[in-house]
């Protein structure tokens, strides 16, 4: 089974992207939209009812969770996350060590 991780899943691109691959229904595909606030992303129409992780590239202690049994990410840097070495790059290191495409 592919599980897929989607950060910057509230914004316009990651949105987008989780509507698309929620609508397809992909089977043995399991999206999940990585996001700051899952409460305040549980209010957005169209995604309501999709599976939700609490991720914040600035706080490590969210990787493991967030990387649980991922395949894959789509991986959609914030607008404010301008030092992609301080914050993008652990993440991907993390990413790579567990085993993720």
């Amino acid at each position: 089974m592919e599980k897929i991780l989607i950060t910057g899943a509230t914004g316009n691109v990651g949105l987008t992207t989780l509507k698309l691959l929620e609508s397809k229904n992909y089977p043995g595909i399991e999206v999940v939209a990585a996001v700051r606030d899952i409460e305040r992303a549980r209010k957005i129409e169209g995604i309501a009812n999709c599976n939700f992780c609490h991720f914040e590239f600035d706080e490590p202690a969210t990787y493991d969770k967030a990387l649980e049994g991922v395949t894959r990410i789509v991986l959609i840097r914030p607008n404010q996350v301008s030092d992609v070495s301080k914050y993008i790059f652990p993440f991907l290191a993390k990413a790579e060590k567990t085993g993720v495409k």
